[in-house]
């Protein structure tokens, strides 16, 4: 079903392989492995969910329309929950402190080995590649139809007359000029963990413009006629990526099942 708030297409249903939940259930066995050798290694809980946050759709693609530009500007929206997406990034530092301990290398691949036992639970890209490959040739059509390129003029005018730097020429390439990013906390030294009142008002004239001019409607009409033409085209075997994908994501349910620390 169309939801442009969304930004749901044709391709979405397919797309099932939980890469965050596979990664996680790898990671937990090898802890396991490499605690039984003496490594101070400890996986921590994480909500097999890994609920979005919420300028992500379900789909792991960033949204942008005129309610997110309000809140948190071309900036990251927040995670859904910062505790857990902390305590993932201190045991990254963790990890990469043992990497200097002897025979560190040899311990983890053993671990990393044994783990997979021949069945990585991350070896099937292929299905992913195809997924992303018809994504990116639907995208394209979009981007290069003419219905686009005049809703491109339109929202170029829109911004440029409300802003005071050289605006790019679309969305998705090169929008803000490095010195309104470096302003913005987005680049550079100074990054800035939220977005400033500026930065804010740039981007939800931004969203506001992409409406006006009916860009991202159009955008996204195009694409999901594209997408749908695609699905009709390669059904059989976007039902096989389906079906493995799920099939990974409940073994990899299993392995954090028995295998995860208790939720804090």
């Amino acid at each position: 079903m169309k939801n442009q708030a969304q930004w749901t297409l044709p391709l979405d249903e397919f797309a099932t392989e939980n890469t965050q939940l596979q990664n996680y259930a790898e990671q937990l066995l090898v802890g396991k492995c490499m605690s039984s050798l003496g490594y101070d290694w400890v996986v921590p809980w994480q909500d097999p969910d890994f609920p979005a946050p919420p300028d992500v759709n379900a789909a792991g693609l960033r949204l942008f329309d005129v309610a997110i530009a309000g809140k948190w500007g071309y900036h990251f929206a927040p995670s859904t929950n910062p505790e857990q997406t902390q305590a993932w990034s201190d045991y990254g530092e963790h990890v990469r402190s043992l990497a200097t301990e002897p025979n560190f290398d040899s311990s983890f691949d053993s671990c990393i080995e044994d783990a997979r036992d021949g069945d990585d639970i991350l070896a099937e890209q292929d299905g992913n590649n195809f997924l992303s490959g018809l994504g990116m040739q639907a995208t394209s059509v979009a981007e290069s139809d003419p219905q686009v390129a005049d809703a491109l003029k339109e929202w170029h005018q829109c911004l440029s007359s409300a802003v005071d730097f050289t605006v790019g020429k679309t969305p998705w390439e090169g929008l803000l000029p490095d010195s309104v990013l470096q302003r913005f906390g987005l680049v550079g030294e100074q990054l800035s963990e939220t977005a400033s009142a500026e930065e804010i008002a740039v981007a939800t004239a931004d969203a506001e413009c992409r409406e006006s001019s009916q860009l991202s409607e159009k955008l996204y009409n195009i694409e999901w006629a594209e997408q749908q033409k695609l699905v009709d085209e390669n059904r059989d075997k976007l039902e096989a990526i389906r079906a493995a994908g799920i099939a990974r994501n409940d073994k990899s349910r299993e392995i954090v099942a028995e295998n995860a620390p208790p939720a804090p």
